[in-house]
């Protein structure tokens, strides 16, 4: 992502780049209440477009989370 984050669109070499509306198709949360993140994938036109990282507290993570670290938005905050 141009910010820095941990964001990336996903693009194919020699085909056009996926346009149209976002879908998400999964989303989690990660971190603790300190640092607090979301992340979700995404497709548009039915192709896989990207995944996106954002920050719910604190600054947007620069690295993506292993997937052992990702939880529900209905799970317990580990803390």
């Amino acid at each position: 992502c141009y910010c820095g984050c941990a964001s990336i669109d996903i693009v194919v070499p020699g085909l056009p780049g996926p346009t149209g509306g976002l879908r998400v198709l999964g989303g989690f949360l990660f971190g603790s209440k300190v640092d607090l993140s979301g992340i979700f994938i995404f497709e548009k036109n039915g192709t896989l477009a990207g995944i996106e990282v954002y920050a719910l507290a604190g600054e947007a993570p620069k690295d993506l989370p292993l997937p052992s670290a990702l939880r529900t938005f209905d799970a317990p905050d580990p803390d």
